[in-house]
């Protein structure tokens, strides 16, 4: 199991929600496969927007950026 820390962090560096996901090697090679895609896709600068549907009744949206 891989245990993934998670946080939403504004733009003073307060943390306004944070959580953890514990996954099996296989789910986390999956996820770390799509966070490399990201990282690759997006260069300094861009941003991006990050849909997640089927986790909650609602589904939900993230603009991300490129930092470093």
């Amino acid at each position: 199991m891989k245990h993934i820390r998670l946080a939403l962090i504004d733009n003073d560096y307060a943390v306004q929600a944070e959580g953890a996901l514990d996954v099996n090697e296989k789910q986390n090679s999956g996820f770390a496969r799509f966070i490399d895609q990201i990282r690759e896709e997006l260069t300094i600068g861009q941003t991006a927007t990050l849909e997640i549907e089927g986790l909650t009744e609602k589904p939900v949206s993230f603009t991300i950026a490129q930092a470093v």
